[in-house]
């Protein structure tokens, strides 16, 4: 047990009892005065002088408590009960204390939004939009449906989300996490759906998680996904990753695939983030379009302002069929897609819990086929309630 003294301190066989009577003394005054820092490190002074100081180590227990130090004072409270007779009232403490530092409570957060908007192009290609959130409950990860419209068209959607886990001080239980929206655009066009649900734990630098989907981006294209994820936190904001995804389509078998991302994140703030991501989709061999190949660089920052939260975000993304994209255009044409997207966000808190948010995405696509050279611009604006 690493005790952080700032000076030399004689061992506890040449120390006095005084010497350590006085360091508990001056650790009780910083407590009353509410120096809880400056009481801890009184209290280490004071275990090292008399390590059989049973109250010494229950407060010291306490005080790490009190400031965060939940596997710390876990340790100090346990060490009470190893004394052979430690005095009664310090037991009941130590035992109430690692009981509530072991009691798991469960956390839930939840989210409702309806929204409106328009979009220029709402397919724009082969894009498949994953979003990494860093929450409070943990990492997670959603990946959108592709979009299958190409005409302009006004659209609402309904969107919601929850999640959930079981926490301690010291334990973190898995999450899990559920969320629904519907999309509908403004013409005959089938109603667009996307059910998904996650589950993650986390260990050390460890996160591991499996995900599933059903969804429906456009007519007769419903599918199903299941896949999984390891993330490994190299540094402090910089991890490693990848996942394995299976996607089956019910009604065009031939779209079925398996896709296989890795990727690099460095988060130097809060509040920005950098992704660069490489993926392979290995497809039924008469597939149009063959396996595919990805390669995206990702860019993620936010602004709080005096009103509201401002984020952007910035896409480039390289997509290449490796094996022909049509048998009705050509076979063996190889296609390629460079794909620029900036997206800009704005929220502005109206009531407990009650957002309001705005949206702005334009993206340029070129490619080496005429058909899948297009630009778009969306936009829409909603209200949101976390609850």
């Amino acid at each position: 047990m690493l005790l952080s003294t700032a000076v030399l301190l004689p061992t506890a066989a040449t120390a006095s009892p005084e010497s350590a009577r006085t360091a508990y003394r001056q650790a009780l005054q910083m407590l009353e005065k509410g120096a809880v820092r400056q009481a801890r490190q009184a209290l280490e002074r004071t275990v090292l002088l008399n390590p059989d100081h049973a109250g010494a180590w229950l407060d010291l227990a306490l005080v790490s408590a009190e400031l965060g130090e939940y596997q710390a004072a876990l340790g100090y409270a346990r060490h009470v009960l190893s004394f052979s007779a430690p005095p009664e009232a310090a037991r009941i403490a130590a035992e109430r204390l690692i009981n509530q530092l072991q009691q798991s409570e469960r956390q839930n957060a939840g989210s409702v939004s309806v929204a409106a908007g328009h979009t220029s192009n709402a397919n724009g290609g082969s894009s498949i939009d994953e979003i990494g959130l860093t929450t409070d409950y943990g990492r997670l990860y959603l990946e959108l449906a592709e979009s299958a419209r190409a005409e302009p068209a006004w659209f609402s959607q309904l969107s919601a989300h929850y999640q959930t886990r079981l926490a301690s001080p010291v334990h973190t239980g898995p999450l899990y996490a559920f969320g629904a929206s519907l999309k509908q655009f403004s013409d005959d066009q089938p109603l667009q759906y996307q059910l998904h649900g996650l589950a993650s734990q986390e260990f050390d630098r460890w996160h591991f998680g499996v995900r599933a989907a059903l969804a429906r981006p456009g007519e007769q294209l419903d599918y199903g996904r299941v896949g999984s994820w390891i993330e490994y936190e190299l540094l402090p904001g910089i991890a490693l990753g990848a996942s394995v995804d299976y996607y089956h389509h019910w009604h065009l078998h031939e779209l079925n695939k398996t896709s296989t991302t890795a990727y690099a994140l460095w988060q130097p703030t809060a509040s920005t983030q950098i992704k660069l991501t490489a993926g392979r989709d290995n497809a039924r061999p008469n597939r149009a379009g063959g396996d595919q190949t990805r390669t995206t660089l990702s860019a993620v920052h936010g602004w709080r302002l005096p009103r509201g939260y401002l984020s952007a975000r910035a896409d480039l993304e390289w997509v290449e069929d490796s094996q022909g994209y049509n048998p009705l255009l050509e076979y063996n044409a190889r296609r390629t897609l460079k794909r620029n997207t900036l997206e800009v966000h704005y929220v502005l808190p109206v009531g407990p819990g009650l957002t309001l948010s705005s949206g702005l995405s334009g993206w340029d696509q070129r490619s080496n086929i005429d058909l899948f050279r297009n630009r778009g611009l969306s936009i829409q604006a909603g209200l949101e309630w976390v609850f």
